[in-house]
């Protein structure tokens, strides 16, 4: 019946399918594969959703010219290959305040009162131009959410409306491409809190209808008030959660969803998460509470632990970042103008699969020196942890009978464990059929016709213990090792973190590690988007080469490591691989108490620093950034030590 319909029609219907229901229709019919494989509009859909890339509707380039910038573009990351270069010097006196987002690099200025950004180049004849916004009041910290709503919220330092005597920090919500205050904002200019200390650090972010901000007093010696989490629907100007914290609680944050943010708790070496109340939800609780002394305590939903520390090293420091943010598409604003769309590229990575990375600088009590671990892992993988345990919160009541006593009457403490690999029954069925729908994308064709149905890997929640509290510690064993990669990030530089962008991130190594001591530190492009991964095997298992078994991490844990992972060539990048990974097990069994398993796979290139491009001046940058298609060198002055050029490395879109 489907066979009889149009071409047109069938391809209209085929644009609405998801990866694994395409494939499964190209392998209903050979007429179907055909036109799968031909059609530049079914081609692009296989192609992003297989890149985790989203098409950019307000893009107008033809479906032909977006397949073939993309399949350009995939193809120079997987070589980190540079089709244009670009010098941008800096012509004020910056700050310390940057961003990198939507296609746009942004730089403070000394006098806090001015941000300069300009608009990345896409191809080698696009224009560079400084372009500037400014403020009225002395600028702190800036927040963005172009891509969603044009907007870009500015803290600043104002007086106390009713006391002059004391300083108050606002958030001004403005028109990104306009400079105006925001249509959408009912309240344009929002009343943060008292400034009690100048010195007081600031964290930003938003995603949809929600402007999270905490407030942190690290650089405060000797006792102090705490610090703050705050949540605002920047829309209407309502303070959706306000929770006092411990000094130097969080550091950073990020949204995992539109509606649950996570904060690194450095006192507890642990991933927080909280759910932002719906008003609804605030209503019920704020009548239940009217009616008692004293209202409870806000406590984070779930506190994921990361890996404990031996006895000899102490956590200093738990950053996060994750680019791009989730968006909300239930928010139903659009704020778009011609200004704005004009240089967002045709398609730009998802959310759902973008990497997350956590950075943990250690300090080595006996050496006195400071390392750093980065661990990274998807959104999605993290999230679907979340929602598991969350899930079985929920349905505790059910369970409760089943929870064995302890003798003194109190309730043995459970947790959730996860395991890789298929469950028996049920789970492995489904996951012989899931084999089935994807071998079409991951696995290209032998000669002979034939295809190879081996799955990548997969995981399944093996419940064994369901959690009992309403935030329950869900230990590292228990929930990183299946979906996490880590990476020694010895003598990296630490100042600049806008350094992921969808599945991709840089990985500062230090040269010695990788034999080359012409520059302190080497940079690897790592890739976790499974579909590169495997590609990538079958690629080398069919030229019979060990390239791709030196090219990802092997795991961190406390074995030795393999004499296959050994060192072949000094000047090669397995050679550089295989040094790089048995330092970091050597160093992971003396740092982590537990084993810190990489079970995540990722590609690794190298960019510079072991046997490829490695020209002093091309590469002498103090920082790397990225996004989704370029690299951005730093450089800064010698005298004051801030930005004083900017370089930008074209990946392969504008060739």
């Amino acid at each position: 019946m489907l066979l009889r319909l149009p071409l047109e029609l069938i391809v209209r219907v085929f644009c609405y399918l998801d990866l694994i229901d395409l494939l499964r229709a190209k392998q209903v019919h050979p007429s179907l594969k055909t036109s799968i494989k031909s059609l530049p509009v079914l081609q692009y859909s296989v192609e992003t959703q297989s890149a985790y890339v989203e098409d950019n509707q307000y893009c107008g380039l033809p479906t032909s010219e977006r397949l073939r910038l993309l399949k350009n573009r995939q193809e120079a990351w997987s070589k980190c290959s540079i089709d244009f270069r670009r010098t941008i010097p800096v012509l004020h006196e910056p700050s310390g305040i940057y961003d990198l987002m939507g296609g746009v690099y942004l730089l403070g200025d000394a006098n806090h009162r001015t941000i300069h950004y300009f608009m990345l180049p896409s191809s080698d004849e696009d224009e560079v131009k400084w372009e500037k916004i400014d403020i009225s009041k002395p600028l702190v910290d800036m927040g963005l959410n172009i891509h969603e709503h044009d907007l870009i919220a500015v803290i600043t330092k104002s007086t106390h409306p009713t006391d002059t005597s004391k300083k108050v920090l606002e958030i001004e919500l403005l028109q990104f491409s306009t400079g105006a205050p925001h249509p959408h904002a009912r309240i344009p200019v929002l009343l943060l809190c008292e400034l009690t200390d100048e010195r007081l650090a600031v964290s930003i972010e938003i995603v949809g209808l929600h402007l999270a901000v905490i407030t942190n007093r690290y650089f405060s010696a000797g006792p102090t008030e705490g610090d703050y989490l705050y949540v605002f629907d920047w829309t209407t100007g309502e303070q959706k959660m306000s929770v006092e914290l411990p000094q130097n609680t969080y550091s950073g944050l990020l949204f995992l969803s539109p509606d649950l943010i996570l904060l690194p708790n450095i006192h507890a070496s642990a991933l927080d998460i909280w759910r932002i109340p719906t008003s609804e939800a605030q209503s019920a609780a704020s009548s239940t509470t009217e009616s008692q002394a004293e209202s409870p305590a806000p406590r984070p939903l779930l506190s994921l632990i990361m890996p404990t520390l031996t006895r000899m090293y102490a956590l200093l420091d738990l950053a996060c970042r994750a680019e791009p943010s989730p968006t909300a598409p239930s928010s139903g604003l659009v704020t778009r103008t011609e200004s704005t769309s004009s240089f967002h590229p045709p398609f730009r990575s998802t959310s759902a699969n973008a990497l997350l990375t956590f950075t943990m600088r250690i300090h080595d009590l006996m050496a006195g020196n400071i390392i750093a671990w980065s661990m990274h892992v998807r959104r999605g993988d993290l999230l679907a942890i979340c929602e598991q345990v969350l899930q079985m919160v929920d349905e505790k009541a059910a369970v409760e009978r089943e929870v064995e006593m302890s003798p003194t009457g109190e309730e043995e403490e459970i947790f959730i464990k996860w395991s890789l690999g298929a469950l028996a029954g049920e789970a492995e069925n489904e996951c012989e059929e899931l084999q089935e729908q994807t071998s079409g994308l991951w696995i290209p064709e032998h000669e002979d016709g034939s295809e190879d149905r081996e799955i990548l890997f997969s995981y399944l929640p093996e419940v064994t213990r369901l959690p009992k509290a309403t935030h329950p510690p869900v230990p590292y064993s228990t929930w990183g090792a299946p979906i996490t990669h880590w990476v020694l990030s010895a003598d990296a530089p630490t100042r600049w973190i806008k350094t992921s962008a969808g599945t991709r991130c840089l990985s500062f190594i230090s040269s010695s590690a990788v034999g080359n001591t012409r520059r302190p530190w080497a940079l690897q492009v790592l890739d976790f988007n499974p579909y590169t991964v495997r590609r990538a095997a079958l690629r080398d298992a069919a030229n019979q080469s060990s390239h791709f078994q030196a090219g990802y991490h092997t795991p961190l844990d406390t074995r030795e490591p393999s004499s296959e992972r050994e060192s072949t060539s000094d000047n090669s990048e397995m050679g550089a691989l295989g040094r790089l990974a048995a330092l970091a097990q050597a160093t992971a069994k003396s740092v982590f108490s537990e084993p810190v398993g990489t079970t995540l796979q990722c590609t690794s290139t190298f960019a510079v620093g072991a046997g490829g491009e490695d020209d002093s001046r091309d590469w002498d940058f103090q920082g790397v950034l990225m996004d989704d298609e370029r690299l951005v060198g730093l450089r800064t002055s010698p005298s004051t030590g801030q930005i004083s050029e900017i370089v930008v490395m074209h990946i392969g879109l504008g060739a």
